[in-house]
């Protein structure tokens, strides 16, 4: 009985420490770049976290609203420098800020993001299979057939580190939907894989090979204590980033206010002076119009007593015209009776020059007839000439197709052999760093497993123990140039405010627990570089000072 409390005890222990590091992170405090009147607005901290865990190369929204949930994804991988590609589609329905979304898309996030306007059961097929790492569904954005066709199909485009994010599901029947889902998600799945915040947000984790940090997550017990304390948490930090918002739009609605009253009394005193200036240009206006009047009237007088005289002018000239008229009439009389006789003289012309035409195209006919014989023979010549031109011209191409496919196909082995190179490398790389991620796991866990066995001896065993087998590698690790004392009480503020002897604490507890003695010193990469030191219980920097001084 006494045996199984105490292991129940150490698993808690053990759960409480596993819980504190996983959600410690610093993305918890980061600030957001973009901020809008969004219900999203609490879950930003909760989505700089997950973007830190998964560290994803593909994200893709469906029906981005606000974009307070797609900037914040965008934001962490900025920061985190990741080589990503986020997509958001926005449902043409609902694409009341499309253009503002895409303006701040391409102001901030252009190279490695992309914001389209699209049919949302459209969007989610042309995705390419298994090549999603986060898949973010705007629910209240969609139709109830959309959902049931995109929940059926979107296990298809995730990666083995896929997770899906629902959101915005406030509505009794979205709501309702979003339940089923997760519960057919967890039996289809086999395992836990569901953490639902309670503030219309949830994730689903399909991936195999998730971070093991999310995976603790989704296994967290609903409504247990440490489900209860984890999402307080996020609650608390997601209100810090409302009460911001809500500061800045205090801030900006009182700019926005003194900057209209300033334009107002600006607009008033302008209005004020062209009232002034108007009133007095329209007396001078006045003065002006009647000297006008005066000069125009004195004009128009003149001008008639003008066109009185042009009249009389004009009907002298008239009589002059018609005296003119009839003396020509008579000329035209005269020429008339030439004209007859001309007209005899060019009809008789004309009768000759018929009889030479007749001649004359008897000679041409004979002339014609031979030379459309000479023209079919030099058609005939100029199209042999063409088509052996054409033919000519045609091996000259493909002479030259031949010529750039060897020339392409030479390139495209150089670029297979390179290929196959740098794959190479890169699986050896990939390899080398498996194997050392599986030794650097091993260890961790064995210096766990040798702190558990110390703490579950007898108390007088271990302080027998302790002051055996500890007190000299305390000694040995206070005076070794490897342990930086007043780093590790400025690295960990816990030792520094328990009041405990920073070199003791190391050798009792930091190792253990993969805490370095310097900013450079690996404790873990140690005990795989030297694993005599782990199979002896020997503190690195003891081991280090130990075999300095042997001359080993």
């Amino acid at each position: 009985m006494t045996s199984n409390i105490a292991e129940q005890k150490i698993t808690a222990m053990r759960t409480q420490h596993d819980i504190a590091t996983s959600f410690s992170n610093r993305s918890l405090f980061w600030k957001s770049n973009y901020l809008v009147d969004s219900s999203f607005l609490h879950h930003v901290s909760f989505a700089f976290w997950i973007a830190e865990m998964a560290r994803p190369a593909s994200v893709v929204e469906l029906g981005i609203d606000d974009g307070q949930c797609y900037f914040t994804f965008c934001q962490a991988i900025e920061r985190m420098n990741l080589a990503a590609r986020c997509l958001a589609y926005s449902n043409p329905e609902h694409a009341h800020n499309f253009s503002a979304l895409q303006a701040y898309n391409s102001r901030n996030y252009d190279y490695f993001s992309r914001i389209s306007e699209k049919e949302l059961h459209g969007a989610l097929f042309g995705l390419h299979d298994q090549a999603t790492d986060i898949l973010i569904v705007n629910v209240a954005q969609m139709s109830d057939s959309t959902l049931g066709d995109i929940a059926e199909n979107w296990t298809a485009k995730l990666t083995d580190r896929g997770m899906v994010l629902l959101y915005n599901y406030s509505e009794g029947s979205r709501k309702e939907w979003v339940r089923n889902i997760l519960k057919n998600a967890t039996r289809e799945v086999g395992m836990p894989c569901v953490f639902d915040t309670g503030d219309d947000l949830s994730l689903i984790l399909y991936g195999e090979n998730a971070d093991a940090r999310l995976r603790q997550l989704v296994e967290l017990e609903h409504g247990s204590t440490d489900y209860n304390h984890i999402r307080a948490i996020f609650r608390r930090l997601g209100e810090g980033h409302f009460n911001e918002y809500r500061d800045l739009k205090k801030m900006t609605g009182q700019k926005k206010l003194k900057k209209a009253n300033k334009k107002l009394i600006a607009r008033i005193r302008k209005l004020e002076n062209k009232i002034k200036k108007a009133s007095s240009e329209s007396h001078v206006a006045l003065g002006d119009l009647n000297h006008t009047i005066n000069t125009l009237t004195r004009q128009h007088e003149e001008q008639r007593h003008a066109q009185s005289q042009e009249a009389e002018a004009l009907a002298q000239i008239c009589e002059e015209y018609k005296a003119e008229v009839a003396a020509y009439k008579a000329t035209i009389e005269e020429k008339d009776t030439d004209i007859d006789t001309v007209t005899g003289q060019i009809n008789a012309l004309q009768g000759e020059l018929r009889s030479l035409k007749v001649v004359a195209g008897q000679s041409a006919e004979i002339h014609q007839r031979e030379v459309i014989a000479l023209t079919k023979i030099a058609e005939d010549r100029v199209a042999m000439i063409t088509d052996l031109r054409t033919r000519a011209d045609r091996h000259v191409e493909e002479l030259h197709r031949l010529t750039q496919a060897s020339v392409g196909w030479q390139t495209e082995i150089t670029q297979l052999r390179s290929d196959n190179d740098r794959l190479g490398r890169d699986l050896r790389l990939a390899t080398e760093q498996k194997n050392f991620s599986e030794r650097y796991r091993m260890v961790e866990l064995k210096l766990r497993d040798l702190y558990i066995d110390r703490l579950q001896a007898p108390k007088r065993e271990r302080a027998r123990r302790e002051r055996k087998e500890f007190d000299k590698q305390i000694t040995l690790v206070a005076t070794s140039s490897c342990f930086d004392s007043n780093w590790y009480l400025e690295a960990y503020p816990d030792v520094r405010a328990a009041g405990v002897d920073p070199a003791r604490h190391f050798v009792l507890n930091g190792l253990y627990e993969g805490r370095k003695p310097n900013p450079t010193f690996d404790t873990v990469s140690y005990y795989i570089k030297h694993p005599d030191a782990l199979e002896e219980e020997l503190n690195p920097v003891a081991h280090k000072e130990i075999y300095r001084n042997s001359g080993e």
